[in-house]
């Protein structure tokens, strides 16, 4: 009776401090919120368009930015950036968050890179509450729960049965649920490390969906991460040795099934194409395919922090001359460096070889397979800003890493999701 009494008063404190823990959190930012209030406005500015030589109508639209609102938002967020130093997560997802707030005032168009962080930084709050709170085998589930219902909507596609969202047109505009096959791609990339997770036989469903799918990015993303497995697994040397082996066979065979793929990437498509963003991000501006360079010194400074959060489908575009462009760099990598400069890409790098390192002293290969998977893709498609299907699932898998990382027996728990 005396031990059930203890376990009952142990139970009853223990939810009071977590009672005691979100209150406290709720006067901390309410306090924050009333000291950080900005001045008081409540006129919002307005674009008055009347009779104008190319239009007669009369029409106002409002202009949300730096009206009070949007303003104390902002100026929240920036305070939510702060107060991730007292959080427990990595501390270079501390530094990378404060950074990417105060390279806002830097950027050429500040108000797109501070709607960006209205956005980015309540996902860096979820990253950190699944990492501290979150369920790994629940989480898992779910996600395992999102692969097999892709594949059944891209199966009636195939069938010719999808009356929901292609409308049964000949010609498909999307695969699965998601607009066009590369993108359907990268989702189906960044749910591998997490099918991995639940059961390393995942590897066969995924090679034949990598295959259906035909998308370039997520195959070498996929036998890059299986290939990196093998490789670091204690696999027994027979078995390890025709696995390596059948997965670069793999790799070559998509490689020719996909040819036409590879072809347009090295002639017209993003290969050629990351040699002016790159230029562009030094401080370059083109003329045809021509660069021309004005304030190198300028450019070269500029190249450290980035041209602006969020400010390549807008910017890009005026500097090479066409209004039609890619609308993302199709390679994460790169377009970190181009929006938030060189720091700002050294730092996830940093993140990643770390989170890397101390998997491997826990001899959790699977995690670090699950890296190497969306880091591949990441450099052939942009999983990254592909809002909203792939972005908070990278961030998931990150804090599960982080999950893993602090746990003694990671690995019994891993094996208890089988």
């Amino acid at each position: 009776m005396g031990g059930g009494l203890n376990s009952s008063t142990r139970t009853k404190r223990h939810e009071k401090d977590k009672m005691r823990k979100a209150f406290s959190h709720i006067i901390g930012m309410t306090l924050g919120l009333l000291a950080l209030l900005p001045p008081f406005c409540n006129d919002v500015p307005n674009f008055y368009f009347t009779n104008t030589i190319t239009s007669n109508w009369n029409m106002s639209l409002g202009v949300l930015v730096n009206s009070f609102h949007w303003v104390f938002a902002v100026i929240f967020i920036g305070l939510l950036c702060i107060h991730l130093c007292f959080l427990n997560i990595h501390k270079i997802v501390k530094i990378f968050a404060i950074y990417l707030y105060f390279t806002c005032y830097f950027s050429k168009a500040p108000y797109i890179s501070f709607n960006a962080m209205l956005l980015i930084v309540p996902a860096i709050y979820l990253y950190a509450l699944i990492k501290n709170f979150g369920d790994k085998k629940i989480l898992i589930n779910w996600i395992v729960s999102i692969f097999w219902f892709e594949v059944a909507v891209c199966g009636l596609q195939f069938m010719g049965k999808d009356v929901l969202i292609n409308f049964n047109r000949p010609q498909q505009i999307f695969l699965g649920t998601v607009m066009q096959h590369m993108r359907m791609g990268s989702l189906f990339a960044i749910l591998s490390p997490f099918l991995f997770i639940r059961s390393r036989f995942y590897i066969i469903p995924l090679t034949i969906v990598a295959f259906l799918v035909y998308s370039s990015s997520f195959a070498l993303a996929l036998f890059a991460g299986a290939f990196v497995f093998f490789l670091l697994s204690d696999t027994p040397k027979n078995i390890k040795k025709y696995a390596l082996i059948s997965l670069v066979v793999l790799a070559l065979g998509h490689s020719f099934y996909n040819i036409t793929s590879f072809r347009v990437a090295f002639t017209c498509g993003r290969i050629p194409v990351w040699g002016k963003i790159f230029m562009t991000g030094l401080g370059a501006t083109y003329h045809g395919s021509i660069a021309v360079w004005g304030d190198i010194q300028a450019g070269l400074t500029r190249s450290f922090i980035g041209h602006g959060l969020n400010l390549f489908p807008v910017l890009y575009p005026a500097l090479i001359g066409d209004a039609n462009p890619f609308a993302q760099c199709h390679n994460d990598w790169l377009q970190l460096f181009w929006e938030v400069g060189w720091f700002g890409l050294v730092l996830p790098i940093i993140y990643c070889i770390d989170s890397i390192y101390k998997l491997y002293k826990k001899h959790e290969i699977v995690w670090i397979a699950g890296i190497v998977i969306i880091g591949v893709n990441m450099f052939f498609a942009f999983p990254v800003f592909m809002p909203p299907q792939t972005p908070l699932l990278v961030l998931t898998f990150f804090a599960l890493c982080e999950q893993t990382i602090g746990e003694k027996n990671g690995s019994n728990i891993i094996n208890n999701l089988q």
